[in-house]
């Protein structure tokens, strides 16, 4: 049985065993930062036009773009880490292989987050205009509602991450959402002392992320997720 510490430091020792991909994984969340923030203000721009349509556009395409380059470069990486030393055409090509079924898992993700959000607002808004004016009623209310929907997005987003560390294996789609799923409900607390201590670990470089401009915010957030999985 692995510490979790042993684990941390394993996966240190993987973003200097990969030195390239890891570094190709940083400028891509950069740029990915720089394009999701020039999307967003060229659609603010559009809608200052009263242009609604071109700005939605705008921002679809450019996000989109955005995500891709970051999902495409994080696989490219997360290959690397999970299999032995090869030349880098042969990592890149073997990540973008694996990157729709990442993206996949990814869409999954999302749209279980969209669900859950939609199904809290709506337990949120039957409970609390029962709820009279009494602040503390309310609070309750609105703490016993949102609950279930977050502990159910705790176990979605660690699902979705160990399918997509089990992805750069090799394993479908389907059948690393299935693991990701067993594996989180059956060692939920393991999972959890593992990203308690991982957050304590990467705190310097997470909290430095929220001071410094927005590219180096993303590399630093991007070095904090890779070294994570």
């Amino acid at each position: 049985r692995i510490s979790a510490r042993a684990l941390l430091w394993r996966g240190a020792r993987e973003l200097v065993r990969a030195p390239l991909p890891t570094l190709a994984a940083l400028a891509g969340a950069m740029t990915a930062a720089l394009a999701a923030r020039a999307a967003w203000v060229r659609a603010g721009q559009a809608l200052l036009d009263e242009r609604p349509g071109r700005a939605a556009l705008v921002a679809l395409v450019g996000l989109s773009l955005a995500a891709l380059l970051a999902e495409v470069t994080r696989a490219a990486a997360l290959t690397a880490y999970a299999g032995p030393r090869r030349p880098l055409g042969r990592i890149v090509a073997l990540g973008l292989r694996r990157t729709p079924a990442m993206i996949a898992v990814r869409v999954v993700e999302l749209a279980l987050y969209g669900a859950l959000g939609l199904g809290a607002l709506f337990v949120l808004a039957r409970g609390l205009g029962r709820a009279g004016v009494d602040p503390a009623r309310q609070a309750l209310l609105a703490a016993g509602g949102l609950f279930p929907s977050l502990a159910l997005a705790l176990v979605v987003f660690a699902a979705a991450r160990v399918a997509q560390t089990v992805i750069a294996r090799g394993l479908p789609a389907a059948a690393a959402a299935a693991h990701g799923y067993d594996l989180v409900l059956r060692r939920f607390a393991s999972l959890a002392r593992l990203g308690l201590l991982g957050l304590a670990a990467a705190a310097p470089l997470w909290i430095m992320a929220l001071f410094v401009p927005l590219p180096l915010c993303a590399a630093l957030l991007g070095l904090v997720a890779l070294w994570l999985y």
